[in-house]
């Protein structure tokens, strides 16, 4: 899950910044957890390591305190051609959508 209030702290109190990086990052992942199944049931492991590099990077700047640890475990697994396990799978896939209805909620 994200920590709003940090977020919001780090970005002086602006509420409105916060806004848009929640609305892009909704837009930029909107079919997410679809990627990352097809990536992982095609083994396209050399673009599975590129969606889950970016997912790390763009949680931990937005202050992420759970799954980016998960999130390159899978994505050292994906550099090395490896398949990641599928537990580690379902937990990113899980956390992803507790984080999107997370941002939803706090545009509403």
């Amino acid at each position: 899950m994200i920590n709003i209030e940090m977020l919001t702290e780090m970005f002086g109190g602006d509420t409105e910044f916060v806004s848009t990086i929640f609305q892009q990052y909704l837009s930029d992942n909107k079919d997410i957890n679809t990627r990352i199944e097809e990536q992982v049931n095609n083994e396209q492991y050399d673009t599975l390591f590129h969606t889950m590099h970016t997912l790390s990077g763009s949680l931990s700047n937005i202050c992420d305190e759970n799954i980016v640890p998960t999130i390159k475990t899978v994505e050292q697994l994906a550099r090395d051609g490896e398949q990641p396990n599928a537990d580690d799978i379902q937990l990113i896939q899980t956390e992803l959508d507790k984080i999107k209805l997370q941002m939803e909620e706090y545009l509403a």
